[in-house]
């Protein structure tokens, strides 16, 4: 199926209320349960439609998500197809906008970014201790509660490019491409070098400086020199932006995004409770308050493009060959 669904027309049984997002792979709408009730409804439609490979991502990332139970993880109420062979899934609708949306307003301050993404954290641990790596962590799949703001109910959603290394056997891309997002990928993944949780480690590290100043961490001119930068570049420096933060949140951040895997954090929360040190206690942050941060302040602003928030398919990047010279 690739047209919209129109409001008040009827999907599987589900009322369509309203398009909440709509992407390459389909639409999200807003709808009512058979049962009553609200929920979020993803529909796949256009060229992904006809995609074996996106087909197979979607019907797993259905099985995921029904395994996991964690309060930060989007229950799925129902997957299946439509009498016209379409595949939905239905799942709970949060009331709210993703972190994105919330950091494109103003950065987001030291208490607030720390218990927002501890929520965040707890569901990724969850989803490893049961075998699920997420892969494509980033502010776009956070949702937030907006009553109770700045302390925001927070979930971790979209698992359409998860893995679990112990049972997926088979390849749902071209040989020698991965699916990722720049602004988050881990290095290991851009190289198609073995891979484990701690790719998701390295991706919350990188949305947690993007709480705190505003921007991903690697803006450049191409999507190409973004992924290069993760491979081989310095890590960033928070407090560059961000004067008034401490500077052991700089190693925090560091360690986070550790080009080797092995020198992370051995899980999310580990990252979170390191975090909450640097900061201090909660009475010496304050919470609440947003500060303006001028985007891309570390880069010219002509110069650099902020990363795409659609997951692109790319060849993984080449280190570059050790030189011949004797040192």
């Amino acid at each position: 199926m690739s047209r919209r669904l129109e409001s008040g027309t009827r999907f599987a049984g589900y009322l369509i209320v309203s398009v909440l997002g709509e992407g390459g792979g389909g639409v999200v709408y807003r709808a009512e349960r058979p049962g009553g009730g609200p929920c979020a409804l993803k529909v796949i439609g256009g060229p992904a439609g006809e995609d074996p490979g996106f087909a197979t991502r979607f019907e797993r990332e259905a099985r995921y998500v029904s395994q996991l139970r964690h309060p930060s993880i989007i229950e799925l109420y129902e997957s299946g197809r439509a009498e016209d062979g379409t595949a939905f899934q239905a799942m709970q609708y949060v009331e709210g906008a993703d972190l994105g949306a919330r950091i494109v307003r103003g950065v987001l301050d030291a208490a607030t970014a720390v218990f927002v993404l501890d929520q965040i954290a707890g569901a990724l641990d969850a989803a490893h201790a049961a075998g699920v790596i997420h892969r494509d962590v980033k502010p776009g799949n956070i949702l937030l509660e907006d009553d109770g703001w700045p302390r925001s109910r927070a979930y971790l959603t979209d698992f359409g490019f998860a893995k679990n290394p112990t049972r997926d056997s088979v390849a749902l891309t071209q040989q020698g491409w991965f699916v990722g997002t720049t602004g988050y990928t881990a290095p290991e993944e851009i190289l198609a070098q073995e891979r484990d949780y701690r790719v998701d480690v390295y991706s919350l590290a990188c949305v947690m400086y993007e709480c705190f100043v505003g921007r991903p961490p690697f803006l450049r001119a191409s999507a190409v020199e973004m992924l290069k930068a993760h491979v081989t570049d310095p890590r960033p420096v928070v407090t560059e932006l961000r004067p008034d933060l401490p500077p052991a949140l700089d190693e925090v951040i560091a360690r986070g995004m550790a080009i080797a895997a092995v020198q992370r954090y051995s899980s999310c929360s580990a990252l979170i409770e390191a975090a909450r040190a640097a900061l201090g206690t909660p009475g010496e942050v304050a919470a609440g308050t947003s500060t303006e941060v001028a985007l891309g302040a570390s880069a010219p602003a002509a110069e650099a493009v902020r990363p795409s928030d659609q997951p692109t398919l790319v060849r993984p990047v080449r280190p570059p060959p050790p030189s011949s010279r004797r040192p």
